[in-house]
């Protein structure tokens, strides 16, 4: 009888997935899933953005901005500790964050958007409104283009 890898190599049709030290699979792309009929997840996600950490003065200006989309996404504002949690829950087409914050841990910011399937948008924290709003639109609205796309393809 053959070692358990040896038996899940055979499987594979000869291709091995071999866990990293983290537990992931290397080496291959995440399989999509449907959603089986007792799956929790909603049918249908709602639009929504997550806010990282933002400067106080800040929030209205993208609030606003965000009305401004052809379909108003929610939008969650969330302290650093409470992120990964909340992008968890939210499951947002986007996580905006300001550089400083993102500067933190940028491979982290980065792995938790992917495995919700969000884009990360670190915008100058520093700038004025209208520069942000200047740098944000385009990037949300490809966002949730790519969002829409995946949404629409999954069902």
């Amino acid at each position: 009888m053959g070692s358990a890898r040896a038996v899940n190599a055979r499987r594979f049709s000869g291709r091995v997935r071999t866990p990293s030290l983290s537990g992931r699979i290397t080496g291959y792309e995440r399989l999509a899933m449907r959603h089986s009929p007792d799956s929790t997840l909603p049918s249908q996600r709602i639009p929504s953005v997550v806010l990282i950490s933002p400067a106080a003065r800040h929030v209205p200006e993208l609030e606003q901005m965000l009305a401004r989309l052809p379909d108003p996404p929610s939008l969650r504002t969330v302290e650093l500790s409470e992120a990964t949690t909340v992008v968890a829950e939210c499951r947002p087409f986007a996580v905006l964050i300001p550089d400083d914050v993102f500067a933190f841990d940028p491979n982290e910011f980065e792995a938790l958007a992917r495995d919700v399937g969000a884009e990360v948008i670190a915008y100058d924290g520093s700038a004025s409104p209208d520069a942000i709003r200047a740098a944000l639109l385009p990037k949300l609205r490809e966002a949730f283009r790519l969002w829409e796309r995946s949404e629409f393809a999954a069902r």
